[in-house]
């Protein structure tokens, strides 16, 4: 039953990464030039970030506070975090921004859209992102 449990939570988050990508906008990518033509790129990567989207956070209660204790994983800070990275992000305009690993806390659906509305942000500044999602 464990394993069965396993595998469904693996294609799970395999088919919410492919629906993620998939929704990252690809268009005028193929008009720019190849990296090969730079000598120097700047590369930003964010690694395991474990967001929660804020509306799922609920401080109050032992649930919480065992959750806390056992696996915090900066639980309360993630989208703090997360949104400073995006603002700098900006700021920096890296040649390519790899954000990899577990991407959302437990693979709830309010984290992935709150990630890729973030992304979004920087696709939109002409900022290209790869997604490698973990734990598949």
């Amino acid at each position: 039953m464990k394993q069965k449990t396993q595998s469904l939570t693996r294609l799970a988050s395999l088919l919410i990464s492919t629906i993620i990508l998939l929704a990252l906008p690809l268009e005028g990518w193929a008009e720019r030039p190849p990296l090969s033509v730079k000598s120097q790129y700047t590369l930003l990567v964010c690694s395991d970030p474990h967001i929660m989207a804020p509306e799922l956070v609920v401080q109050e209660g032992s649930a919480f506070e065992e959750t806390l204790r056992s696996d915090r994983k900066l639980l309360l800070e993630s989208v703090q975090i997360f949104d400073q990275l995006i603002k700098e992000a900006l700021e920096i305009r890296p040649d390519l921004f790899l954000i990899c690993g577990d991407l959302t806390k437990d693979g709830e659906l309010a984290s992935y859209r709150y990630l890729t509305q973030r992304l979004d942000r920087l696709t939109e500044a002409g900022i290209k992102v790869l997604v490698v999602p973990g734990n598949l």
